[in-house]
C-alpha cells in the first residue's frame, strides 16, 4: 500500500480518510453515487487520502469542494469496469483533465467579453471625428507627426540619392520649404506628446484619417478590459477577474472615453498594466524578478504620464503603497527605500525619451541658424503646470457678487457628489451597490491587493473632488480600481448565498446565472444614451467648405482639424480685432456649447458680449442640433460647481446646448440682420440659407 500523500497546510477542508476503515461514499466531498459509484471491497483496507489541490486554491474554488480535490484509491478485487477504470488508474489525469477545462472555460469566457467590449468601441468608428476641444488638438499632432514622418522620409531618400551623385542636388532653404508646405496639422506642444504619436501611428496604419485618434482610444480601451481581468485574477481570483473584465466592458463611463479620441482612456489602459506589474513586483516574487517587474510598472507609469500627465495620480499611488509598507516595516524600510527609488527612477525614463527629440531639433536647426518654433515638451509640462497654479489662484480673487447662480450654487464640497451622480448615470444602480459592497469586503479583508485597490480608488476621487475642477474625465484615473473593487463586492456576496445549503446544485447554477444578468441588464441599459452617440463636425465643416473655408470658431482645434490650421481664427478678445479677422477674409463665425463656459466672470473680456450681440442681431445662416452635447459627461468636462454643472445638464435642451450656429459677419459688420429663407432649410442634421 502506497504512502498517503501529505495534505496542504493552506486549506482547512482537508479530508484524511483513515487506512484502516473501508471507503463508502459518505468519505467523499461529493455524492459519489450521483457520479456513477465505484464499487469498493470492504473486506480489505484501503487507503484514501483528499487534499485541495494548492496550486489552484487561489483560482477562487472553495477548500474541499470536489472540483479541487486529488486522490488516490487502491483497486479493489476484481478492478473497475467501464470508463472508472481510467479514472482510478490515473487521478492525476483526472485533475490536470478538469483543470484544463476550467482554463479552457475561463479563457472563453474571457475571449468573449473582450470581443464584446471591442465590438461596443469599434462600433461606428468611420463615422466619427474630433469633436471636442481636446480631440482637434491631438488630431492636429497626429497629422503634423504623420506628414512629417513622411516628409523627413522623402528628404532622407533625396539625400542618400544626393550621396550617390556625389553633388549638392537640394539646399537647406529647398528643404525647409517643401517641408513647411507638405507638414500639415500643428506640432506637438499641447504636453502629451505619447497619445499623439499612437495618433500619428495610427494614421501611418489607417491613413490621414479624422478617426485615427478614435481608433486608438477604441484598441486601448478594449486592452483595458483584459488588463482589468489580469489584474482581478492576481489579486483575488478568476471568477472576480471576469466580473470586473464584464464590468468595464459594458461601462458607459468608459465607453464615453473608448469612443473618442481623448487621451484619458489611452492612459488608464497602460496605467492598469502598470499596477498589473506593480503588484507582481512585491512578496513573495523573488528579488531579482520583483525588481524587473517594478522597473517595468515604473516605465509604464511614466509611459501614462506622457500620454496624459494627469497619471501622475498614478504614481502618487504607488508611492503611498510603498509609504505604508514603510510605516510597517514590511519588508525591511532599507528596501522599502531602494524600491522608491527605482520606482521613482523607472518613472522618468519615458519623459526623457520624450524631450530627446525636442533637443535634436534644437540641435539640427542651430546648425542652420535656425530657432525650434515651438516650446519642448519639458517647457510645455513647465508651462501647463504653472498656468494651472496661477489659474488656481487667480479663481480664488474672482469676485462672485454679481453672480448670483454662482452664489446659489452653495458649497464646493458639492462637487464630492460628481462621481457617484456620474457612476449612476452611466453604470446604473447595480454597479453602485457592488461598490458599496466592494468596499466593505475590502475594509473587512486587509490584504494586499485589497490595500493596493482602496488607495487606487480614495486617494485621488478625494484629491479631485476638492480641486479647483471636478471634472468627469478625471475619475479614469481610479476607475479601473472601482471596478475591481464592484467585482469583489459581487463575488462576496456570491459566496455569502452560496454557503446557504438551500442554494446547491441546479438553483446555485440559475442563481449565478440570474446575477450575470442583472449586471449585463443594468449595465446596458445605463450604457444605451452613450452608444447611441455617434459623434463628428461633418456638418458644420461641410457648410464651411461649400461657403468658404475662413472662419473664426469657438472650438477652433477640432475646426482646424477638418478645415486646416490656416483656415481657422480662434475667437478674439476684442471688438477691433474681430474686425481685422474678418478683413483678412475670416467671414464666418462658428459658435457651439463652448459659449457657456466663456461668460463672465470667468472671461473678462469682450468676448461674451460679442457672442450675444451675434445671437441677438442675427440669424444663424447655418444651425444644427449637435446630441452629443448634451450627454453629461462632456458638460462635466468643466464642472467647477456640482450644482451648477447640474442646473446646466438639466436645461440643456431649452438652453440650446446642443445647438451648433455659424453666423456671417458680413451681416454683424454691415449692421444689418439676416434671415435665412425658410425654403433653403433641410431636413437634414443641419440647416442652411445662402449668405448674402
Amino acid at each position: 500500500m502506497q504512502e498517503a500523500p501529505s495534505l496542504s497546510k493552506s486549506c482547512t477542508s482537508c479530508l484524511p480518510i483513515p487506512r484502516e476503515a473501508p471507503v463508502t461514499s459518505t468519505h467523499l466531498p461529493w455524492n459519489a453515487e450521483a457520479m456513477a459509484p465505484i464499487p469498493f471491497s470492504s473486506d480489505r483496507p484501503t487507503l484514501v487520502a483528499i487534499c485541495p489541490l494548492r496550486d489552484y486554491c487561489s483560482e477562487g474554488l472553495g477548500p474541499g469542494d470536489y472540483r479541487n480535490a486529488r486522490f488516490r484509491v487502491s483497486n479493489p478485487p476484481g478492478g473497475i469496469a467501464g470508463p472508472q477504470e481510467a479514472f482510478a488508474k490515473s487521478p492525476e489525469s483526472f485533475s490536470r483533465n478538469f483543470l484544463s477545462m476550467r482554463k479552457l472555460a475561463v479563457l472563453a469566457a474571457l475571449a468573449a467579453i473582450v470581443i464584446l467590449g471591442g465590438f461596443l468601441r469599434f462600433s461606428h468608428l468611420h463615422e466619427r471625428g474630433p469633436n471636442f476641444f481636446d480631440e482637434g488638438i491631438y488630431t492636429l499632432e497626429g497629422q503634423w507627426i504623420y506628414s512629417a514622418s513622411k516628409s523627413l522620409a522623402s528628404a532622407l531618400k533625396r539625400k542618400v540619392e544626393e550621396t550617390r551623385a556625389r553633388e549638392n542636388l537640394y539646399t537647406f532653404e529647398e528643404e525647409a520649404k517643401r517641408f513647411r508646405e507638405e507638414v500639415e496639422g500643428q506640432p506637438p506642444s499641447w504636453g502629451r506628446p505619447a497619445f499623439s504619436l499612437l495618433t500619428g501611428i495610427a494614421m501611418a496604419i489607417v491613413g490621414p484619417r479624422l478617426y485615427a485618434g478614435h481608433a486608438v482610444s477604441a484598441f486601448f480601451g478594449t486592452l483595458a478590459i483584459l488588463g482589468v481581468f489580469l489584474l482581478g485574477k492576481k489579486w483575488f481570483d478568476a471568477a472576480t477577474g471576469l466580473l470586473a473584465a464584464l464590468l468595464l466592458a459594458l461601462s458607459g463611463y468608459h465607453l464615453v472615453y473608448s469612443t473618442n479620441a481623448l487621451a484619458d482612456g489611452t492612459a488608464m489602459s497602460v496605467a492598469v498594466f502598470c499596477f498589473l506589474l506593480y503588484g507582481r513586483s512585491r512578496p513573495p516574487m523573488p528579488p531579482a524578478s520583483g525588481r524587473l517587474a517594478l522597473f517595468g510598472s515604473g516605465l509604464l507609469c511614466g509611459f501614462a504620464f506622457t500620454i496624459h500627465d494627469r497619471f501622475l495620480y498614478c504614481l502618487l499611488v504607488l508611492f503611498l503603497c510603498e509609504g505604508i509598507d514603510f510605516v510597517r516595516g514590511v519588508p525591511a524600510r532599507r528596501q522599502t527605500l531602494r524600491r522608491g527609488l527605482l520606482l521613482g527612477s523607472a518613472f522618468l525614463i519615458p519623459l526623457c525619451l520624450f524631450e530627446m527629440p525636442y533637443y535634436l531639433g534644437m540641435v539640427f536647426l542651430r546648425h542652420f541658424n535656425q530657432a525650434l518654433p515651438f516650446r519642448t515638451y519639458f517647457e510645455e509640462l513647465a508651462t501647463h503646470h504653472i498656468f494651472n497654479l496661477l489659474d488656481a489662484f487667480a479663481f480664488s480673487l474672482i469676485d462672485f457678487s454679481d453672480a448670483p447662480e454662482i452664489r446659489e450654487a452653495g458649497s464646493h464640497l458639492y462637487n464630492f457628489l460628481t462621481y457617484p451622480y456620474l457612476f449612476f448615470r452611466f453604470d446604473g444602480p447595480v454597479l453602485c451597490l457592488a461598490l458599496l459592497a466592494g468596499l466593505g469586503a475590502a475594509l473587512r479583508r486587509p490584504s494586499e491587493g485589497n490595500r493596493i485597490l482602496l488607495v487606487w480608488f480614495s486617494v485621488p476621487l478625494v484629491l479631485f473632488s476638492v480641486g479647483l475642477v471636478t471634472s468627469s474625465r478625471y475619475g479614469l484615473v481610479f476607475l479601473p480600481a472601482l471596478m475591481l473593487l464592484a467585482a469583489q463586492g459581487l463575488s462576496a456576496g456570491w459566496q455569502r448565498i452560496g454557503k446557504n445549503p438551500r442554494w446547491n446544485g441546479p438553483k446555485r447554477l440559475l442563481l449565478a446565472s440570474a446575477g450575470v444578468a442583472i449586471v449585463v441588464a443594468s449595465g446596458w441599459l445605463s450604457a444605451a444614451p452613450i452608444r447611441s452617440l455617434v459623434c463628428n463636425y461633418e456638418g458644420p465643416a461641410g457648410f464651411l467648405r461649400t461657403h468658404g473655408s475662413r472662419h473664426v470658431s469657438l472650438q477652433y482645434p477640432v475646426s482646424r482639424a477638418y478645415l486646416g490650421v490656416a483656415n481657422v481664427a480662434e475667437p478674439p478678445e476684442s471688438r477691433q480685432r474681430l474686425r481685422e479677422l474678418y478683413e483678412q477674409g475670416y467671414r464666418y463665425f462658428l459658435v457651439d456649447y463652448r459659449k457657456f463656459f466663456l461668460q463672465p466672470p470667468f472671461d473678462s473680456t469682450e468676448r461674451p458680449q460679442i457672442l450675444k450681440d451675434l445671437e441677438e442681431r442675427l440669424d444663424p445662416v447655418y444651425s444644427e442640433e449637435h446630441p452629443c452635447y448634451l450627454a453629461p459627461a462632456y458638460l462635466f468636462e468643466v464642472n467647477l460647481f456640482f450644482r451648477l454643472t447640474l442646473k446646466l445638464v438639466r436645461e440643456a435642451k431649452a438652453r440650446g446646448v446642443d445647438r451648433i450656429d455659424i453666423y456671417d459677419l458680413a451681416s454683424y459688420f454691415d449692421g444689418q440682420g439676416s434671415s435665412p429663407p425658410e425654403e433653403s432649410r433641410s431636413e437634414e442634421p443641419g440647416h442652411q440659407a445662402e449668405p448674402p
